[in-house]
């Protein structure tokens, strides 16, 4: 008899594990949860947050954040900070300018012709 009392017991306790596996999987459970944690953070801010440090500070990480990207690319494509923004390009007179301009338009002419 004490065989089919242990079996009972296995069996009964693996029901147990399943319905807390459920529970603890479902969406449903979570949201009652997660909901009273926002609370409670929300009230340790409202109280031991300066309003103004909660605004501050993010916009300091923001300015740290984008100063590291710049960093971090001109790391990675190897540019000197010394190095001209456009350097290598060829500035274009007015004279070239119109010259484009006027090219553009009689492609435009020939494409509309064809």
């Amino acid at each position: 008899m004490p065989l089919g009392r242990i079996e009972n017991f296995k069996e009964s306790l693996l029901e147990s594990l399943l319905i807390v596996k459920t529970c603890l999987t479902t969406i449903w459970f979570w949201v009652p949860v997660l909901l009273a944690a926002y609370m409670w953070v929300q009230l340790g801010m409202m109280f031991y947050i300066s309003p103004l440090a909660a605004l501050i500070v993010p916009s300091i990480l923001i300015v740290y954040a984008l100063i590291h990207e710049n960093r971090r690319t001109r790391a990675l494509y190897g540019l000197d900070s010394m190095q001209s923004e456009d350097s290598g390009k060829k500035l274009l007179s007015e004279v070239d300018i119109r010259k484009l301009v006027s090219e553009y338009n009689v492609m435009l002419k020939n494409k509309k012709k064809s």
